[in-house]
């Protein structure tokens, strides 16, 4: 039976002093010998709270003299702590993850909302049933490696992979509004603007896979870019990801998604790490008309499914489709100089991030990508 506390009871003090904070706080607790949590001198003996040490600018003092936070509070606290998490490598348990959602079936297996227990984390849990194939099992070894050695916060992080049965789990970083792919289907275009703070950041992605990992995505495309809420975007599904000895090394293998291609692989020709170039000069044009570029939106000719042939035919053999026109001539050049024809012309990702179209881009603060994301989805 616990011991009933009386009012008239002497009320030891425990003192508590922060390093970050200026003045020392000294606050009365009932029973302080017998509880392991502070009771705030404000409300009833039976509230508890855990005391959050704020650093002593972020202070005022009450009528009583009681030190309390400021009354401001971060909007983006969750999404704040979600990223602490996401920064520490810890290796995730299949057991500690509880399936919340389908999302549904992705380039190379099925994906699922689930949530980690421990830390409250979301993570995208990516299942691949496993098939007895060399071929296969090398593309899985590649993508967990790509994913696992990876560190840039433009790149999907990877918490860890499970074998389960005849399926493999990859327990990913969740983007909480999706693809690309799935903007575009909910908002029509996005404009020009805001696919300049969504290009800056896909180029210093694309840079460090290039320049620091040496590796060739190849695979780029509105259905491999990911988005949240906050404006971040993440370049994710490396099952096709080729490996550079330098980044001008070249490549003739035949993986991908046909109608991202570049000319020079449709051609069967050795290809380098600027046919992701390519590749994101094309989803970005996506991005802007608000549908696929081929035959561009500003010509009467209509196909309503593009077969390879035909694709093959306007990437190999026509122009380059035009940037929408209400586009600035600088958005415009950077579209253009991302889609050369002419591989030995065509920018690196490195060279586009000094484009004075990505340049104003640098110091933007994503709040502004955020706002329109919260409108528009």
């Amino acid at each position: 039976m616990s011991k009933k506390i009386k009012i008239s009871q002497p009320l030891p003090k425990v003192n508590w002093k922060d390093s970050d904070m200026e003045e020392e706080l000294t606050i009365k607790i009932p029973n302080a010998n017998l509880i392991s949590k502070i009771i705030d001198p404000r409300s009833s003996p039976q509230e508890y709270f855990v005391p959050i040490r704020f650093p002593a600018q972020q202070h005022m003092k009450d009528a009583d003299g009681f030190f309390i936070p400021l009354p401001k509070e971060d909007p983006k606290k969750k999404l704040q702590q979600q990223h602490q998490f996401q920064n520490e490598r810890y290796q995730i348990q299949l057991q500690d993850l509880i399936s919340i959602d389908d999302l549904g079936q992705g380039s190379s297996g099925r994906v699922i909302k689930a949530l980690h227990r421990p830390t409250n984390l979301l993570v995208a849990l990516k299942t691949i049933q496993v098939v007895n194939d060399e071929k296969f099992t090398k593309q899985i070894n590649l993508e967990l490696e790509t994913l696992v050695s990876c560190d840039h916060s433009n790149i999907i992080r990877c918490y860890g992979a499970f074998l389960e049965g005849a399926q493999v789990a990859i327990a990913l970083e969740f983007m909480n509004l999706g693809t690309l792919q799935d903007v575009i289907k909910k908002s029509g275009k996005i404009p020009e603007g805001m696919l300049g703070l969504i290009a800056y950041q896909l180029l210093k992605g694309l840079d460090y896979l290039h320049r620091t990992k040496k590796i060739i995505h190849r695979d780029i495309k509105p259905s491999n870019l990911l988005i949240n809420s906050a404006g971040e975007v993440k370049i994710s599904d490396f099952g096709v990801s080729g490996q550079l000895l330098n980044t001008q090394d070249q490549r003739s293998t035949w993986v991908g998604t046909v109608t991202y291609m570049s000319p020079e692989r449709f051609l069967c020709e050795p290809y380098s790490s600027n046919t992701d170039v390519w590749s994101l000069g094309l989803s970005l044009l996506e991005c802007a008309w608000g549908v696929f570029p081929y035959p561009h939106p500003g010509t009467n000719e209509t196909t309503p499914s593009l077969g390879f042939w035909e694709i093959k035919e306007y990437i190999v053999s026509r122009p380059a489709p035009p940037s929408p026109p209400e586009f600035s001539q600088m958005g415009a050049d950077f579209i253009a100089m991302c889609l050369q024809k002419d591989p030995r012309k065509r920018r690196s990702a490195a060279e586009l991030l000094e484009h004075p179209f990505i340049k104003q881009y640098e110091d933007v603060s994503l709040q502004y990508l955020e706002g329109w994301l919260n409108i528009n989805q």
